[in-house]
């Protein structure tokens, strides 16, 4: 299906951004998951690599920012502001993960810092992009918005189950922290 990467490195090449991407990362990703080979051929050329450092901000909270972020290799750490202006770590993203939804759809600023909490390989797909694509390529339309969707749900779903677990806490604790 895909040429495999003969370098120990598995983003060689893609230091800079603009650098080819590699199939195999779409499609063992939640973006993928629906589809074929071409499909992420054409997808793969609208993306933009992106290579982090440890360390390094792919998006802040509060900036505007319309591209979809895929982690193609690494871990993000996931942050926002909390009272007293301190961090406050959300949730650690995985290879394959999706961030950037919501902004990638309706353009509402990002809620959360997405942060190299190693290398970290990110692929980025504009919303100019992906909106190019309508007219030749509908069904990898349909297929991303998939995607996007089932992304949220899942986060929806894990949100609630915090929420109830969080409300069992309290009850058993009678408010009482």
């Amino acid at each position: 299906m895909f040429a495999a990467n003969s370098s120990r490195d598995p983003w060689a090449g893609a230091i800079e951004m603009g650098k080819e991407t590699d199939g195999r990362l779409i499609a063992d990703s939640v973006l993928g998951a629906e589809l074929d080979e071409s499909e992420i051929g054409v997808l793969g050329d609208l993306m933009e690599v992106r290579k982090l450092s440890n360390g390094d901000v792919l998006v802040r909270e509060g900036d505007t920012d319309h591209a979809l972020h895929l982690l193609a290799g690494g871990k993000l750490d996931v942050t926002r502001v909390g009272a007293g202006s301190e961090e406050i770590h959300l949730h650690t993203m995985q290879q394959g993960e999706l961030a950037g939804a919501m902004g990638f759809v309706d353009g509402i600023p990002r809620n959360a810092t997405l942060r190299a909490r190693s290398e970290a390989l990110v692929y980025s797909l504009e919303r100019e992009a992906f909106e190019s694509l309508m007219d030749e390529h509908p069904r990898l339309v349909y297929h991303i918005m998939r995607a996007v969707t089932r992304n949220a749900h899942n986060a929806m779903l894990e949100l609630s189950s915090q929420i109830g677990e969080l409300t069992n806490y309290i009850v058993k604790q009678h408010g009482r922290y």
